[in-house]
């Protein structure tokens, strides 16, 4: 008898788990799903300095505990010295465990702000297998079995103290490095192909394009799926790119250059690259300029004079797709955007 009780009991409580996992599903059906097809996560901001919103910025950070951060050029600003300082101060903030890897921005690659050989040196990167040089110009693949995704960063119209500047222009050998990582991860079958650097090219608060359009599209181009830039010190989402324009004023808008995106934040991959500049690490924020033909390839924005805000854009990563959003610290500004496979 006791066992036929006991029996019971578990049928029963197998029901109520499963009925309850049903109504889950059918009440929250994507949010569920999402979070269990999650694979691996990562985070990407540039611009920090170190003061109070820098602070906030490297708390949630934490918070969320990525599997890894990158970190798009110009750290410091000067605002600690010598470059183990800032490192130092990082750390205090995010922790130990998370990797905080480094692609350097204009203000570490000149020595204007420190030197990016120091800064590597204090911040060495946690993940193993890196191709190329880190801190300059790097790919991984995550994870490292069976890897998903594959990540490129690169220092276009950056000026080396110790060596020439990078140039990913045609008959390059940066453009070559560039394009096998690229080509060989498809080869390779790795599904997200993910190219960041610090310097922009179309943004909503500047008119030129700093990395120059010939190096924008050749990552169009090959279908890279997303570019994270910083630089400006803004957040912008864009519209899916299938071209980028510029004359002698600067960037101009083509409305060929962009696919028809109804709902705005869905991109379907192969369909036009997404385009996140996440320069609001810290650093004072920059405006927006609402009269400028770049705006135009963007779906959303914040400045300084638009929904200010800092933070760093958050993303979850499965063979299918790739969720973001942008993750405010004073709530100002909410984004999310998902690219998907057709599969």
């Amino acid at each position: 008898m006791r066992k036929a009780v006991k029996l019971l009991g578990t049928l029963a409580a197998i029901v109520i788990f499963v009925g309850g996992l049903y109504f889950a599903r059918s009440r929250f059906g994507s949010e569920l799903q999402d979070v269990t097809n999650t694979i691996f996560t990562f985070s990407a901001a540039g611009d920090y300095a170190a003061n109070l919103e820098t602070d906030r910025v490297l708390e949630a950070i934490k918070v969320k505990n990525p599997d890894f951060h990158i970190a798009l050029g110009d750290f410091s600003y000067n605002t600690l010295k010598p470059e183990s300082k800032w490192c130092e101060y990082v750390r205090g903030h995010i922790g130990q465990s998370i990797p905080f890897e480094l692609i350097s921005g204009n203000h570490e690659s000149n020595g204007k702000d420190g030197l990016i050989t120091n800064f590597v040196k204090c911040l060495p990167s946690k993940i193993e297998n890196l191709t190329g040089t880190y801190g300059k110009e790097y790919y991984f693949d995550y994870p490292r079995e069976k890897p998903l995704a594959r990540i490129i960063l690169i220092s276009p119209n950056l000026d080396f103290v110790d060596q020439a500047a990078y140039n990913y222009t045609a008959r390059t050998p940066q453009l070559d490095w560039l394009l096998n990582a690229i080509t060989s991860a498809r080869s390779q079958n790795i599904p997200w192909v993910i190219v960041g650097m610090h310097k922009d090219c179309i943004s909503p608060s500047r008119r030129t394009c700093e990395i120059t359009p010939q190096v924008m599209n050749v990552l169009i181009n090959n279908k890279v799926d997303v570019i994270l830039q910083a630089h400006s010190h803004i957040y912008a989402r864009s519209k899916p790119l299938l071209c980028v324009s510029a004359d002698t004023r600067g960037v101009i808008f083509e409305q060929a250059c962009t696919t028809e995106n109804n709902l705005h934040n869905i991109y379907n991959k192969g369909e036009g690259s997404l385009l996140l500049i996440s320069g609001t690490g810290g650093q004072t924020l920059t405006d927006i300029t609402p009269t400028s033909e770049a705006v135009n390839y963007f779906e959303k924005y914040a400045g300084k004079n638009y929904n200010p805000t800092f933070g760093f854009v958050y993303f979850k990563v499965n063979e299918q797709e790739i969720r973001g959003e942008f993750v405010s610290v004073n709530n100002a500004l909410t984004d999310s955007f998902v690219v998907k496979t057709s599969r």
